[in-house]
């Protein structure tokens, strides 16, 4: 199987082979395309010769994205320019990659392929990542479970099933999903009806997540986040995409982890502020490592008033980064919704290198979460200015039990939460 990257143009690789095998030839989850064997949810084989990362096209010996160019002869063509011959681009920059053939059996093209598979994931070189899940429209609750246990982070809230929540109007499917809470009755002795979802499935690096908002809770006694948390918590690592607390105005994102994990600040490129280098979970009052999105428009009032927007993470085994977009600045790959390539969507607001400060083993199997809950250990103790009542958490709690229609602004529109896979 030999190796040729394109011109920057197209930015991903061409896989070309010859054809020797058949499907019966790969492994379990595998076809074949020439001499080589691959996964057909990440891959589409053009002509039994190449073959391309999913929803991408092959133009000449270019693998393009649709949403971004077009094919006119060889060439392709964006913004109503020409670009060189793809033939003409592999091989300008054929000399820097390293070309590798392999045999026609089924072991070596197999190995190959996971090979690539595993570049993919560690580099966005190549930067395509092909989808995977899409939660969304009347099927959005099918991919996750309702957490009904105590909140662990102490808050006042009841965390209700699927049947109750359904029964009181606290979700809805469709386009777009809400997750509401109750926003009719007192609670004096126990905490307010909310809603915290766990996604069914568990995710590694070489994954890209997309979350479309319309509308976050927002309010004083709130604590609104959507997050990714693996097993044995702190063991298995969190990542806050979006998160805040009352009445915040800016974006907090923040990794937490088992003891040892620091951020090598000279590694850094992002257009938010660190808030603290240290991410473990057992220091700092369990801070993590927190980082600041500049913008008044990223969270609550300043979010849902701008229209909503998108927030993007792409983690892999050397960094996580998150970016965020208006809705009027949301990248084309992501509004196709069938490929995205983080290596065209700028400087992110956060950026966590992973390695000598931090291992990328911090990180595991992670699910995702979406909650609100009330008051707890950050909203209940951060709880006074902007708010009415007096402060901490006793003030907090008295709101959150007593005034319900306060929290009619307390809920989730989602468009969309995606997940792709390298």
């Amino acid at each position: 199987m030999k190796l040729a990257v394109t011109a920057a143009a197209a930015a991903t690789a061409v896989f070309a082979c010859s054809p020797a095998l058949v499907a019966a030839d790969c492994g379990a989850g595998l076809e074949s395309c020439g001499d080589a064997c691959y996964s057909s949810q990440s891959y589409t084989c053009f002509d039994d010769s190449t073959f391309c990362p999913a929803g991408y096209s092959l133009c000449g010996d270019a693998c393009y994205n649709p949403a971004d160019y077009s094919c006119s002869g060889s060439a392709l063509v964006q913004g109503g320019s020409g670009v060189a011959s793809s033939t003409t681009a592999a091989a300008s920059v054929a000399a820097t990659t390293t070309a590798t053939t392999t045999t026609t059996s089924a072991a070596s093209s197999s190995t190959a392929v996971a090979a690539v598979a595993a570049s993919s994931s560690s580099s966005s070189a190549s930067g395509a990542y092909s989808l995977a899940d899409d939660f969304s429209g009347s099927s959005f609750f099918d991919g996750f479970t309702f957490y009904t246990a105590a909140d662990p982070t102490n808050g006042y809230v009841t965390y209700v099933d699927e049947s109750t929540a359904q029964s009181d109007s606290l979700i809805s499917a469709g386009d777009p999903t809400t997750i509401g809470v109750d926003t009719t009755n007192v609670y004096t002795s126990s905490g307010r009806p909310s809603v915290r979802l766990t996604s069914s499935k568990s995710y590694n690096a070489g994954t890209v997540f997309v979350v479309d908002l319309a509308h976050m809770p927002f309010g004083c006694g709130t604590w609104p986040a959507v997050w990714l948390v693996g097993p044995n918590w702190p063991a298995g690592g969190e990542i806050d995409i979006v998160e805040g607390v009352n009445v915040n105005t800016n974006n907090q994102m923040t990794l937490h982890t088992s003891p040892g994990c620091t951020i090598d600040t000279a590694s850094q490129s992002q257009t938010g502020t660190n808030l603290e280098t240290d991410c473990d979970a057992t220091a700092n009052s369990n801070s993590g490592c927190g980082v600041s999105d500049p913008s008044t428009s990223s969270y609550g009032d300043g979010f849902n008033n701008a229209g909503g927007g998108v927030f993007a993470v792409e983690w892999i085994s050397t960094a996580i980064k998150i970016w965020r977009f208006d809705r009027s600045s949301i990248p084309s790959d992501i509004a196709g919704g069938s490929a995205v390539s983080p290596d065209g969507w700028g400087t992110p607001v956060a950026h966590w290198p992973l390695g000598s400060t931090c291992s990328a083993s911090f990180f595991s199997d992670m699910q995702i979460v979406i909650d609100d809950t009330f008051c707890g250990d950050w909203a209940g103790s951060a709880y006074g200015t902007g708010c009415t009542g007096g402060s901490g958490s006793t003030a907090c709690e008295y709101l959150v039990a007593n005034y319900p229609t306060r929290f009619t602004d307390a809920y989730w529109s989602i468009n969309y939460i995606r997940t792709f896979s390298a």
